[in-house]
């Protein structure tokens, strides 16, 4: 699992973009583990209830991670303009 600081931005729009074209929802959720905290990117379809985790990603904190995961979203939605 890489850290954010290691994280290729530009292969996470892409994944991004290959969720969308097949119809899929993206979500994420941050959660506590047992020595750091890990950020989860998952897909879901609009007729299914279960999810496709596609990138992990680890940080020092909650708060660190929520404002990464944002910033890369903002990011994803300005680029599609």
């Amino acid at each position: 699992m890489k850290t954010i600081q290691n994280a290729n931005t530009e292969l996470l729009h892409h994944l991004f973009d290959w969720k969308r074209k097949n119809g899929q929802l993206i979500r994420f959720s941050i959660e506590r583990g047992e020595e750091k905290w890990v950020l989860s990117f998952f897909s879901v379809n609009h007729t299914e209830q279960d999810k496709h985790v596609f990138a992990t990603f680890e940080g020092k904190n909650h708060d660190e991670l929520n404002k990464w995961v944002l910033d890369v979203l903002v990011s994803y939605q300005s680029s599609l303009h």
